[in-house]
């Protein structure tokens, strides 16, 4: 797992950390629901690197509750701005805020997810079909 190898950061953390999460997914007899994925992020990413990931994790929550509650941006400028949040971040960052997302210290950062379609760049693949189990389809898709 993480803990038996050196320090980690960037992506190769996020990296590192949706495998040790799939490990656990994967494994015959796992029911594949939010419920249960939830369950597996809490344990064996949150639980014991959340030191780690907590300050990333809360800063996206803020920055987007923000962009959303925000009283003089039109819903256009919302969705730029989301945008403009989500084009910053690699596959395995958002796969990983999917996880996140589900867990019961998230508050309602996923409903923050879908509203935003913070997904919708997950690459085919074991990442987005996970996810696609615990989020609707309007977290992966366009605005159009």
């Amino acid at each position: 797992g993480l803990a038996k190898r050196e320090s980690l950061t960037g992506l190769r953390a996020f990296r590192e950390a949706w495998q040790e999460a799939i490990y656990f997914i994967e494994k015959p007899g796992f029911v594949l629901n939010a419920e249960n994925v939830s369950d597996a992020y809490t344990k064996y990413i949150h639980a014991p690197y959340e030191s780690n990931f907590g300050p990333y994790f809360r800063l996206l929550y803020t920055i987007l509750s923000r962009i959303d509650g925000d009283k003089f941006l039109t819903e256009e400028e919302k969705h730029k701005y989301g945008n403009l949040l989500r084009s910053q971040l690699n596959s395995y960052e958002l796969a990983v805020t999917g996880l996140n997302g589900l867990s019961p210290v998230a508050k309602d950062f996923s409903k923050l997810i879908v509203q935003f379609h913070l997904l919708k760049y997950l690459p085919e693949g074991t990442r987005r079909k996970t996810l696609l189990e615990c989020y609707p389809e309007q977290a992966f898709a366009s605005r159009d």
